[in-house]
């Protein structure tokens, strides 16, 4: 795979609940802030007041007691710390920057969490990273199996016996990229073409290349340096067509030009799944959220989503 020679970059996204919004009451969030906030400002109203006018008499002081115990009892009640869930996942749009962001934001105000989005570059880092982690990640996103690229995710999870089952959440596709008009309409096709690949050490930078050794092709590559660069030796013709993932076509200044159409290859898509880890630090919380995900995407049809796989 690509990514193999490249260190691993991590990349931490630390998603806040909203400070402008009310926080769902559940009694793993962080609930009535409001009101013990009032009542710790009352308490100092009263004593800043006796202070100013030079004495503090017995009844005030009691009130003003009474009032900082009520606030200590509050903070005590709404909970000291508000859970923060640690998640693992590669570097899709979808969890960076996509509707999971979105939903896990939205998650957050609704329950008062912090979610830590840890993107891993490389997912056979990401797997080692979860593996080795210890008790201290409560959900990874990865894919089941990939065989294209050696991968087995979910599958080595089980082995390790970390996971209990896992739920699909999202689908890659990959994307042949075709000059509009030409002859090619299938991978086949693609034989005695121009094909545009990158030998760049980058996520996803080698799916041209691999697919085109999967199905026996006999191409001529016309290697450019960046996966945007595939995509623009199609445009300007110097190839007849590459293959991108989905979410890197779609990043390209030139993925809406009427010079090129697209064509999905779902033999070689790949599902990615979210699990909660066994030993997951807050687990009750994390299976909330996983279940919140889950629920909110299942009408969605981009993300066509099959079910989910019990491994226990």
């Amino acid at each position: 795979m690509c990514d193999l020679t490249m260190p691993p970059i991590y990349q931490t996204i630390s998603i806040h609940p909203s400070e402008t919004v009310s926080v769902h009451s559940s009694g793993l969030g962080w609930p009535g802030t409001e009101i013990v906030c009032m009542i710790a400002v009352l308490a100092t109203i009263i004593l800043m007041g006796s202070l100013a006018f030079g004495r503090v008499d017995r009844p005030r002081m009691k009130m003003a007691v009474l009032l900082c115990v009520l606030t200590a009892s509050g903070w005590s009640a709404s909970g000291e710390v508000p859970t923060t869930l640690n998640v693992y996942g590669p570097p899709d749009d979808l969890i960076s920057d996509g509707i999971i962001k979105e939903l896990t934001e939205e998650y957050c105000d609704e329950y008062g969490t912090t979610v830590n989005v840890t993107c891993v570059n490389g997912r056979k880092a990401l797997l080692n990273g979860v593996v080795k982690s210890g008790e201290t990640v409560d959900l990874v996103i990865l894919e089941e199996e990939y065989p294209l690229f050696n991968l087995s995710g979910m599958k080595t999870l089980t082995d390790e016996g970390l996971i209990e089952s896992y739920h699909h959440l999202y689908r890659k596709r990959a994307l042949m990229i075709l000059q509009r008009g030409g002859d090619v309409s299938s991978l086949d096709d693609l034989n005695e073409k121009k094909v545009a690949v990158t030998d760049q050490h980058v996520p996803g930078a080698c799916l041209s290349l691999e697919i085109i050794k999967d199905a026996g092709l006999n191409v001529t590559n016309v290697t450019v340096e960046s996966t945007e660069a595939q995509l623009d030796a199609v445009v300007d013709g110097r190839a007849d067509a590459t293959i991108l993932w989905d979410s890197i076509f779609e990043s390209c200044t030139n993925s809406s030009r009427e010079e090129i159409e697209v064509v999905d290859l779902p033999e070689y898509g790949m599902d990615n799944f979210i699990a909660v880890l066994k030993d997951a630090p807050h687990r009750p919380e994390a299976e909330r959220y996983e279940a919140y995900l889950l629920e909110a995407i299942s009408g969605e049809n981009s993300l066509d989503l099959p079910g989910s796989k019990a491994v226990a």
